[in-house]
């Protein structure tokens, strides 16, 4: 792996937005090394999104667009 153990599944570019996404399933959860992940990203001001639908996904991105 080039990643180290907690790193967003995705990582995007959205109109000048640095935005991570880690994708679960309905009922998944972060673990305890994504959770560490998520805080850093977001101290240096970048977007964290813990998604289960492709429908959370799509508002997100329409937030963010």
């Amino acid at each position: 792996k080039l990643c180290r153990i907690g790193t967003a599944d995705y990582c995007l570019l959205c109109n000048g937005h640095i935005i991570f996404l880690e994708c679960k399933g309905e009922t998944g959860k972060q673990t305890s090394e994504q959770e560490a992940f998520q805080i850093i990203v977001e101290d240096q001001g970048a977007f964290y999104f813990l998604i289960h639908s492709i429908e959370e996904l799509e508002k997100i991105m329409e937030a963010l667009t």
